[in-house]
């Protein structure tokens, strides 16, 4: 199974996988730790506890929860810092982080969201409230999950096809993407905001004007149009042969075109046999030399 394949599955687990989900509550009261495991418990989750931030991340590698309880203040290694540490780990990207917090400053509730807390509870807690909250943000997890799991197939798919998916907005002129699309044309997946002149440049000059006046004229006339053109790729310096489908259309009900999207396929592999078919048919292999099939087209 390749990598893209087991990031979809790994995303599903392993939560998934258990009857009742484990929910790691960090606190330095004790008191507050047994209040919250009796109503949690009768909720149907398992608890596990940690006293400060440093035992919440060995906890963490320990169990796997699938959801953190995280007090604001502790001894030894405060909240933020174990949220800060939890979010550097592959598999602390997404678990969502409930935080506890008697600070009820903004800065501090700011801090927390930075950090990367998925949620915060201010002080005191209600208990009887707690579990349902917690079913909540487990529930809204699962979504997002099956979101990114359903977006890396998606990637692999493409991957496999040689094909990705592009997304144009006419008024900024902003370029959004899909990753196979970004590593076909060697774009930072990782970047924010990209623009049409970045796919522009590194399409061949010689195919570059016929690729713009293409879509000048299909934005004007709102049809939708295809072109081929090259690519070099940087790693390798191979030039490889893309194939684009695009539509303009709008989004806010006016006849003027507000966005434009398309597809790109590597055909490269297909364009060489073609050549090679066309070679073979016309050309004697041994001299190179044009056949009579030649001179009779």
């Amino acid at each position: 199974m390749s990598d893209l394949a087991v990031q979809a599955v790994q995303m599903l687990t392993p939560g998934a996988m258990r009857e009742r989900p484990v929910v790691l509550h960090v606190d330095d009261d004790v008191a507050a730790l047994m209040m919250a495991e009796g109503a949690l418990e009768d909720a149907g989750f398992d608890i596990v506890h940690a006293h400060d931030g440093r035992q919440a991340v060995e906890q963490f590698h320990a169990v796997a929860p699938d959801l953190i309880i995280m007090d604001a203040v502790m001894p030894v290694m405060d909240g933020f810092s174990a949220i800060r540490e939890i979010r550097k780990l592959p598999a602390g990207e997404h678990i969502p982080i409930l935080m506890i917090t008697g600070l009820d400053d903004f800065d501090s509730i700011t801090r927390a969201y930075d950090e990367g807390a998925t949620d915060f509870l201010a002080k005191p807690v209600n208990f009887i409230v707690l579990p349902h909250r917690v079913q909540y943000m487990l529930r809204s997890t699962k979504t997002a999950n099956e979101l990114r799991a359903s977006q890396t197939k998606l990637d692999y798919a493409q991957r496999l096809a040689s094909i990705g998916n592009w997304e144009l907005d006419l008024q900024t002129m902003e370029l959004s993407w899909s990753q196979e699309f970004g590593r076909m044309f060697n774009l930072d997946n990782s970047r924010s905001k990209q623009y049409w002149n970045s796919l522009l440049e590194r399409i061949d000059e010689n195919d570059r004007q016929s690729v713009q006046i293409l879509t000048e004229q299909a934005v004007d006339k709102g049809q939708p149009f295809s072109i081929e053109f090259s690519v070099r790729q940087e790693e390798t310096a191979e030039m490889r042969r893309m194939r684009l489908e695009a539509e303009p259309f709008t989004t806010d009900g006016s006849k003027a075109c507000t966005h434009m999207l398309g597809t790109v396929q590597d055909i490269t592999d297909r364009v060489l046999a073609q050549e090679q078919i066309h070679n073979l048919a016309y050309y004697d292999v041994v001299t190179g030399l044009p056949n009579r099939c030649l001179l009779y087209t």
